[in-house]
């Protein structure tokens, strides 16, 4: 029973670290964000990561409402939002890692055909 308690403990402190980070995620390096109006250093690393991963993705993934950018473009746009939006630290790596890799991966590029992205609620 003790070693299930313990588990139990530590699956709790994950789920907070993570509820933490997801929390944050729309706090802008500026402190123009919410929930938590959080600026800079305030806001949790993996926040600021998440938020610089999650936006390069939705802007070089195929979106109904929005055109797909090359990586070239994603980048030039968060390093135009560098200071405010995102962290500029955190762009230079995520820029960095991405500039000459093939985007979107050739599995993504390959399954996006076969997703419906609006669901058929009929």
């Amino acid at each position: 029973m003790a070693a299930g308690a313990a588990g139990n403990s530590s699956t709790l402190r994950r789920c907070s670290a993570l509820d933490r980070l997801v929390h944050s995620a729309h706090e802008r390096f500026d402190g123009g964000g919410y929930p938590g109006g959080l600026a800079g250093q305030q806001i949790p690393l993996g926040a600021r990561i998440i938020t610089v991963c999650d936006t390069f993705t939705a802007m070089t993934f195929l979106r109904p409402h929005a055109a797909q950018l090359t990586v070239p473009e994603a980048v030039t746009e968060l390093r135009n939002c560098a200071g405010s939006q995102f962290d500029p630290a955190v762009v230079d790596a995520i820029a960095n890692l991405v500039i000459g890799l093939p985007w979107p991966p050739a599995a993504a590029t390959a399954n996006a055909s076969h997703r419906d992205p609006v669901p058929d609620r009929s």
